[in-house]
């Protein structure tokens, strides 16, 4: 019995350890999910996946109308056309300032998944111009967007420590496509960036490389802005991992693969043993 000892504690070790999660890809329609503090800023709203195993997402609606055009909460509403915000300016409630816009101050709508993301695709289900700006958070621990400012967010573009990276600038009709269902259609992320939380907001000057003028992934040029008023429908992408957290760009190897290895060495001592008392060659 000794002989087996060993094979037998690296085979219980492999049954044991949770495995890691296979790339899933998936969907999530943001036009029903449940609402906490619905009716008030602040709020959020939760959505499944369109696939088992997918995970939820939870959105909350943010805008610069603090001092200093710093970060704080807004209203996100639900339309058939998907999300929209209304702010905290005053004059946000109408139309269509009642969708994610950057007429006056910047909207912009926080993604929180509960796995790990990899976003690849942007719906709109209602909009009158759509040029928009993704960020993905790449820091460590969780994003704290209150009372920041949206130029301090972006690492690359400002230098900043601020942990977000922009994922994006598309525009319409450059970088969307119409495939005859009635909404606007965005494929993002060409760089594959993976991270539980994202940041979709009307196109916004703060994530623009300076001196820019023309409409790029990396610049937002000031002709463009102000005219832009979308409300999301839909998310798409590949679950990566299945717990949450800030960016992680690539997958990590199974945790049994490695023990395997480790163990490899006390399986061939237990052949070996096993082998002699059988008195057959190892």
């Amino acid at each position: 019995m000794k002989y087996f000892a060993p094979f037998l504690l690296v085979l219980g070790l492999l049954v044991s350890l949770p495995q890691a999660q296979a790339s899933l890809a998936t969907s999530w329609t943001l036009t029903n999910g449940s609402c906490s503090g619905c009716g008030s800023y602040g709020n959020v709203r939760s959505f499944g996946a369109s696939t088992v195993d997918g995970g939820d997402v939870a959105a909350s609606a943010w805008a610069d109308t603090g001092t200093g055009n710093t970060l704080e909460t807004a209203e996100l509403k639900s339309w058939s056309g998907g999300l929209g915000i209304t702010n905290r300016s005053g004059a946000d409630g109408g139309y269509p300032n009642h969708a994610i816009d950057n007429r006056d101050n910047y909207d912009a709508v926080l993604f929180s998944f509960d796995k790990t993301v990899s976003l690849d695709e942007i719906v709109i289900g209602w909009w009158k111009d759509a040029d928009l700006s993704v960020l993905a958070y790449t820091g460590s621990g969780t994003p704290d967007l209150a009372g920041q400012t949206y130029a301090a967010l972006d690492d690359a573009q400002n230098g900043s420590m601020g942990g977000w990276e922009l994922v994006g600038n598309y525009f319409d009709p450059q970088d969307s496509s119409e495939p005859g269902d009635g909404k606007l259609h965005y494929n993002i992320n060409s760089g594959g960036i993976s991270s539980s939380y994202w940041l979709v907001s009307a196109l916004n000057p703060a994530f623009n490389t300076p001196g820019c003028s023309s409409r790029a992934i990396d610049c937002a040029p000031g002709n463009y802005l102000g005219n832009d008023y979308f409300k999301l429908y839909a998310l798409a992408g590949t679950v990566t991992t299945s717990s949450g957290g800030g960016g992680n760009n690539t997958v990590p190897a199974p945790a049994s693969l490695l023990l395997l290895a480790l163990g490899l060495p006390l399986l061939r001592l237990s052949w070996r043993g096993i082998a002699r008392h059988a008195g057959v060659p190892a």
